[in-house]
C-alpha cells in the first residue's frame, strides 16, 4: 500500500489499479495510445521529479475547480510518481492498442467522470 498526500488516507492496490485503468480508458477514448506510450517511456526516469513539480505548480489550482478535481488530481500525481505504476499504464495501453485487452473490463469501468462535481 502507498501513503497518500491527503492527510492520513492511503490508497489500496485496487484503488491504484482503478486509477490506472481510468487513465488508460481516457487515453484510448481519444486514440492517443501510441503517443502516450512514447511520452511515458521518455519521461519515465523523471516521473518522481515531475510529480513533485506538479504538486508545487498545479496543486494550488486544483481546489478552484472543486473538491473532486482536487482529490482526483492529487491521486493522479501520487499514483504516477511511482515507476511501477507508469509501467502498468504502459503495459495496459499496449494491450489495448493491440487488442489483447478484454473489452469487457474496460466496459465495467465506471461511466461517470470522477472529476465532475456531484450535486
Amino acid at each position: 500500500m502507498c501513503g497518500f498526500f491527503y492527510g492520513d488516507e492511503e490508497l489500496t492496490e485496487e484503488e491504484i489499479d482503478e486509477i490506472i485503468l481510468e487513465a488508460a480508458i481516457r487515453i484510448r477514448k481519444y486514440g492517443m495510445e501510441m503517443p502516450a506510450i512514447m511520452a511515458l517511456e521518455s519521461f519515465k526516469p523523471l516521473m518522481f521529479v515531475g510529480g513533485e513539480m506538479a504538486r508545487l505548480t498545479l496543486s494550488p489550482f486544483f481546489p478552484i475547480f472543486g473538491a473532486n478535481v482536487d482529490l482526483w488530481g492529487q491521486k493522479l500525481i501520487h499514483v504516477f510518481e511511482e515507476k511501477e505504476n507508469v509501467d502498468k499504464l504502459i503495459t495496459l495501453l499496449e494491450k489495448m492498442s493491440t487488442g489483447e485487452y478484454e473489452e469487457e473490463k474496460a466496459e465495467e469501468a465506471p461511466e461517470e467522470d470522477p472529476v465532475e462535481e456531484k450535486q
